[in-house]
């Protein structure tokens, strides 16, 4: 199903393009999408993205075909519990990296790399 079987007319789509975008930069800023090769993390900016679509669903209260308000609460929603798990997510990104570099050191220089006693003789 395309876009324009599931709005009513051109305001539609371009609504919902509206709130994709909006969508998009708080997902972008919250570190859940990777912005072009770099990802970003702004609880700021991601802040405000959710902030001005709940801006926009006050000031269509009442003005929205159904499918638009289910869109528009759905959306903030799925973002308000995004902004929650961001910081962990975030822990996770870094410490899954810290890994990375760790593993790749030891394949670039093993008497570096971290090592286990397996047993040790007596």
């Amino acid at each position: 199903m395309d876009q324009s079987e599931l709005f009513e007319n051109e305001d539609s789509v371009r609504f919902f393009q509206l709130i994709q975008l909006l969508q998009r930069t708080a997902l972008i800023n919250l570190g859940f999408l990777p912005a072009g090769d770099q990802e970003v993390y702004n609880l700021e900016e991601a802040k405000e993205a959710i902030e001005l679509l709940k801006v926009i669903e006050k000031k269509t209260l009442n003005n929205l075909s159904e499918i638009e308000s289910k869109l528009i609460k759905g959306t903030l929603s799925e973002l308000q519990f995004a902004f929650i798990r961001a910081p962990e997510n975030q822990k996770q990104k870094l410490k899954e990296k810290e890994e990375s570099a760790t593993i790749k050191q030891s394949f670039e220089d093993p008497s570096k790399a971290p090592s286990e006693v397996v047993f040790e003789e007596e």
